[in-house]
């Protein structure tokens, strides 16, 4: 798996292939340590994209607009990272996550 730093951190990671045209998928690494769960963005319109996060006992989706109607997906992937972080978040991941150190 390639890292892509997000911020300090915070990594994706994506395995080769895991790049398409319309679609990314990708895991989280927070302070060097990957979360249980596994994400992807689609997009679904121009601005209109579908984030998708699966967890090991459920899953939890939302769809996002972003301004940026680049072609590359990996140039909004920073914005996807936290979209998926903020429905981690939602689903109490982080604090289970930070409890098991």
């Amino acid at each position: 798996m390639k890292p892509y730093p997000i911020e300090e951190g915070i990594e994706a990671l994506i395995k080769e292939g895991e790049i398409k045209k319309d679609s990314i998928s990708f895991l989280i690494s927070l302070d060097s340590q990957v979360l249980p769960c596994f994400c992807i963005a689609r997009r679904v319109k121009r601005k209109k994209y579908f984030i998708y996060v699966q967890f090991s006992d459920s899953e939890e989706s939302c769809f996002i607009y972003v301004d940026n109607t680049t072609n590359n997906l990996l140039d909004l992937l920073p914005h996807f990272v936290q979209e998926a972080l903020e429905i981690i978040e939602q689903h109490n991941l982080l604090g289970e996550f930070n409890n098991h150190d």
